[in-house]
């Protein structure tokens, strides 16, 4: 299946497998998180170490999956920005 948020290409595997991991989150949890991606997206520093600690403690996860989690959302994020760069 193409995606346009993909450059209507097929969406990874890695992504496809993570979306079932972001799933488990609350939808509260989920837009914190994804706060926190955009705001370290933007800021290309990346994510403090404190920031991803409280987001382990908090979202009940071990740290492999919660940095797989970051890193198909900031994919996401940034493949969607540019496609609609793109088409404005």
């Amino acid at each position: 299946m193409r995606f346009t948020f993909c450059g209507d290409q097929d969406c990874p595997d890695w992504v496809l497998a993570q979306i079932g991991e972001i799933a488990k989150l609350s939808a509260i949890r989920l837009k914190q998180l994804c706060s926190q991606v955009i705001l370290a997206t933007l800021s290309e520093q990346g994510l403090e170490d404190e920031v991803m600690q409280k987001m382990i403690d908090n979202l009940k996860l071990k740290q492999p999956d919660i940095v797989a989690i970051i890193s198909a959302l900031e994919w996401i994020f940034v493949c969607g920005a540019k496609k609609s760069r793109g088409t404005q």
